[in-house]
């Protein structure tokens, strides 16, 4: 099963590059969510929501 599927990833230059832009763009992600100034102040407030009664 696991030689059938990587059959087709023939290129792995291409591989390895893609691999590294998705490792780089996820961390990137992560540290703009979590990373930002005033980022834990937001988040809390969108977690405590549902818990306030209007």
């Amino acid at each position: 099963m696991l030689a059938q599927g990587l059959k087709f990833f023939t290129d792995i230059p291409m591989t390895s590059l893609a691999l590294l832009i998705f490792i780089f763009v996820f961390g990137g992600v992560l540290a703009w969510t979590f990373l930002r100034a005033g980022s834990r102040k937001f988040y809390e407030q969108m977690a405590n929501l549902p818990l306030i009664e209007e």
